[in-house]
């Protein structure tokens, strides 16, 4: 009988996931931005996500998010079946938009807090 282990380091980013998650963010920011019907990740999964990127010791441009989280176990960071490719730059374009239009950031950043 072999066992078959392997490895993956998370850093700090672990933690930053955690903190996410023991905050309510995603769940916030789906409540503000719902998504849409054909998005196949959530707008809070997208935000967290960007906060990930950004806390990392190397901050990577968005046409290479997908690179970045394929090294990182998306199903701890986020939920089970979640591929890095899902994490691209046109998702995460469009998901900025959205928080950009009609004010969301404002909702967010202000109303959030009540």
């Amino acid at each position: 009988m072999s066992i078959q282990s392997s490895t993956q380091m998370i850093n700090h980013l672990g933690i930053v996931a955690e903190m996410c998650n023991e905050i309510g963010l995603v769940g916030i920011i789906d409540t503000i931005l719902p998504s849409s019907d054909k998005q196949i990740v959530g707008n809070g999964d997208i935000v967290k996500a960007l906060i990930l990127n950004m806390l990392d010791i190397g901050q990577h441009p968005l046409y290479l998010m997908p690179n970045f989280f394929k090294m990182l176990p998306l199903d701890r960071f986020f939920y089970s079946g979640l591929e890095s490719q899902s994490i691209n730059d046109s998702t995460i374009g469009r998901t900025l938009d959205r928080l950009y239009a009609d004010n969301k950031l404002e909702t967010i950043f202000i109303d959030g807090y009540k």
